[in-house]
């Protein structure tokens, strides 16, 4: 196999090379650098799977790193994406590796040695987007995301059920003194996780001042 062109890519540090079976594929300008790539250079198969391995390696870092710029991410959350992200690069630069768990464990590694996947960066981000959610709620997709508590220990503290209680009414006003209306708001409240006594004592609360 013959390496055709070497072109700059819009995107910095970035080229893409051309292959004279119709292959074109990104990789890391260092790359190029590190691997002596030359236009005009023959390659084996297992010469060019090195090269495959590394524009792979580059991709699923560079996808990675655009998703943790959206939103914070814990290693639960992006690992799903990251599969389907090389799913995506075989599909889209026809792109394969003998190994691709490994490089997979490499981008995470990367990850976590840079420390970009801290949980609580995560719950931090988690709390103060959902601030008016309730705490089972937060606890649910913490859980999910592979925040233990000990990664966010003081989240009853900075986030009051109650309050987040009377901020729901406030946004959806009933009728009081209508048993159904009242019934109709419990449930929905229950529904989003929030705890019966502390819903129940600031709807009385509520009631009793009105």
């Amino acid at each position: 196999m013959l390496l055709k062109h070497i072109k700059a890519s819009r995107t910095p540090q970035e080229v893409s090379l051309s292959f004279d079976n119709g292959q074109k594929f990104p990789v890391s300008a260092t790359d190029v650098v590190n691997l002596h790539l030359a236009v005009g250079q023959e390659f084996d198969s297992q010469q060019f799977e090195t090269v495959a391995n590394h524009a792979i390696r580059y991709l699923l870092l560079k996808y990675s790193l655009r998703q943790i710029a959206l939103s914070p991410k814990t290693e639960a959350l992006l690992l799903p994406k990251i599969r389907l992200c090389l799913k995506k690069i075989a599909y889209r630069y026809s792109l394969s590796s003998s190994s691709p768990d490994s490089l997979v464990g490499e981008t995470l590694s990367y990850l976590h040695n840079h420390k970009l996947l801290e949980p609580a960066d995560y719950a931090s981000y988690l709390v103060h987007r959902s601030r008016h959610q309730s705490r089972l709620y937060l606890r649910y997709r913490m859980n999910l995301a592979g925040v233990k508590p000990g990664d966010y220990p003081n989240l009853a503290e900075l986030h009051d059920d109650q309050e987040n209680i009377r901020h729901f009414i406030n946004r959806h006003p009933i009728d009081f003194s209508d048993p159904k209306a009242r019934n109709r708001l419990i449930a929905s409240l229950l529904r989003r996780g929030f705890a019966f006594p502390e819903v129940k004592s600031v709807i009385d609360d509520i009631a009793k001042n009105r």
